[in-house]
């Protein structure tokens, strides 16, 4: 599969361990993987963070796993963090 890949952004809330990520060079070799740390229901970390890319994959989420869920949080990361990204 021929590709036009040149890098790939990974935006997460924390500087993940780069093993995590370590089959997407399987499938792109030598395309440099980069880190980039932000939130995602931060308009402006989500703004750097598309600087300059071409496509996007989204999959930012968050669960409730207690008795309680906080609905805000879900609602900012699932819904709003979503709506952003695909606007901006």
């Amino acid at each position: 599969m021929q590709t036009n890949l040149i890098y790939i952004h990974k935006f997460s809330r924390c500087n993940l361990d780069s093993t995590l990520f370590s089959n997407i060079s399987d499938f792109h070799e030598n395309v440099p993987v980069s880190s980039i740390v932000g939130d995602i229901t931060n308009i402006n970390d989500v703004r750097s963070a598309l600087n300059g890319v071409q496509a996007v994959i989204h999959t930012a989420s968050l669960i409730s796993v207690g008795p309680i869920p906080d609905v805000q949080a879900l609602h900012n990361v699932n819904v709003k963090g979503e709506t952003e990204t695909c606007h901006l």
